[in-house]
């Protein structure tokens, strides 16, 4: 047994942080306490291990393990161990529990005794979604405990299928349906990784040992959405973090609320007006376009291709006072739906400026600057959902975080009148999302005690680069002209 860990890090919103011990349970972490000692959201501050509490619950030979305390197996442990581990998370005075693998067993025995009421309800960490949860507790996790289970698409010694229909649904004996029997009001969440291949790079499904927990700060990250009290909410809100201080201050200058953009709005009916170099507006669209991700974060996405080669020249601001209407509502809506379930909207992490390019390489060019021509004076849906070629996660207008995919890849319209490329920069709103996969049409609910559908598709939780979305909830604003 492992304790115990101080979150630290001031840009978090859990109040006395400082104060939280993590207790990890032995058996199975592995290179997990390692990244959570790596992590610069907790910090080292005490060390316990008493293998005759926790034992390893599944000894080998080869290698051996648990050779000078053998597991008694569970009947014996129960009597024996489960009351002294129980006294030694009250005395540490533990607030969250983590545990991986065959830890888990141990796991699945304290949520019983919660459900007992033996043991206080607290946040708990479960990296791979163990059997017993079956076995022992019928599928369903204990009332109103936070939870957060890890697992990805290609868990090789649990498998267990996600559990997403086309439709939405959840399906019987999946792990969505699992997460769904704990408590709702965000209290629970399924952290799962799909796998995504593209020639621009590669998403890796997590298997029994999820590399991708020591990305991103990506353990730390869930541990302190858990402290939270609401890791289904407050997990996909934290990667608004990987956006580079200048990105930030360059979309707090142009704002996040649809009605903000008409502030600067010129006079008459064209649709397109192009803004002077040098003035604030310019100068953030321009540094929204070549950003580059903060200090100690990549791309998944043509990593070392980005858009610093680039030269802007001309930015055309979208002026479409009936689709701006239409979106202004759709934010209202979104908006509403969050507050309601209990979410604090924030602009940059619900609301995002995000990049479309609407060209096909294989396409003429006529093609794509009539395709634009369409999204920026279309007065009630810019963006038609679906006309991807393959659907990758999941149906609607697909958006990508930064320039460089669409630039890339060449998706933008392949000229203007004076024969350089286009692209769309758009305030979309993402509200909240959640992974998406191939075959998914509708968007799911969160969870059956709320009134609440996920808002967008991601292609990775921990750090998204795509947004998927409904069309009217896009506003094209910007016309980058670029070579």
């Amino acid at each position: 047994m492992y304790a115990e860990f101080s979150p630290t890090l001031v840009e978090s919103t859990v109040a006395h942080r400082s104060s939280k011990k993590v207790l990890a349970i032995a058996p199975g972490i592995g290179a997990f306490f390692d990244a959570l000692l790596k992590s610069r959201y907790v910090q080292m501050d005490g060390f316990i291990h008493d293998p005759k509490i926790c034992p390893d619950p599944e000894p080998t030979e080869d290698p051996p393990r648990n050779r000078d305390y053998p597991f008694m197996g569970m009947e014996r442990w129960r009597a024996e161990c489960l009351p002294r581990l129980i006294e030694l998370i009250e005395t540490e005075r533990a607030d969250v529990l983590v545990c991986q693998s065959r830890g888990g067993k141990y796991m699945v025995e304290l949520w019983a005794a919660m459900n007992r009421g033996e043991l206080r309800k607290l946040p708990c960490l479960m990296i791979n979604a163990h059997p017993g949860l079956w076995s022992e507790l019928s599928g369903a996790l204990p009332q109103g405990v936070p939870i957060v289970i890890a697992q990805g698409a290609n868990e090789n010694i649990w498998p267990r299928p996600r559990g997403y229909t086309a439709a939405g649904q959840v399906e019987a004996g999946s792990l969505e349906e699992l997460i769904r029997t704990g408590s709702g009001g965000g209290l629970c969440y399924l952290y799962y990784t799909v796998e995504v291949h593209l020639k621009a790079g590669h998403r890796q499904g997590d298997d029994h040992n999820p590399k991708s927990l020591l990305k991103d700060d990506c353990l730390g990250r869930l541990i302190d959405a858990l402290v939270s009290g609401t890791p289904a909410y407050s997990f996909p809100t934290s990667s608004s973090q990987f956006s580079s201080e200048g990105r930030v201050a360059a979309e707090a200058l142009l704002g996040y609320h649809p009605d903000q953009l008409r502030k600067r709005w010129e006079p008459g009916p064209a649709y397109r007006h192009a803004l002077a170099p040098g003035t604030d507006e310019h100068a953030a669209v321009s540094a929204i376009f070549h950003a580059e991700p903060p200090p100690g974060s990549t791309r998944c996405y043509y990593l070392n291709r980005g858009t610093d080669v680039k030269t802007i020249t001309r930015i055309e601001r979208v002026q479409n006072g009936q689709l701006q209407d239409v979106v202004d509502n759709q934010h209202g809506i979104v908006h509403k739906k969050l507050v309601d379930a209990g979410i604090d909207y924030r602009g940059g992490a619900h609301s995002r400026w995000l990049f479309h390019g609407c060209g096909n390489p294989k396409a003429p060019a006529a093609d794509g600057t009539a395709a634009l021509k369409s999204i920026i004076e279309n007065p009630d849906r810019g963006f038609a959902d679906g006309l991807n070629t393959r659907s990758l996660f999941g149906f609607g207008s697909y958006f990508a975080r930064d320039a460089a995919y669409p630039v890339n890849e060449h998706l933008c319209c392949a000229s203007d009148e004076n024969g350089v490329e286009m692209v769309l920069l758009c305030l979309v709103e993402v509200g909240l999302p959640c992974v998406g996969d191939e075959h998914m049409k509708n968007l799911p609910r969160v969870h059956p005690d709320v009134r609440l559908n996920y808002t967008s598709y991601v292609d990775y939780a921990a750090n998204p680069e795509f947004y998927v979305v409904p069309g009217e909830r896009a506003y094209p604003a910007y016309i980058i002209h670029y070579e």
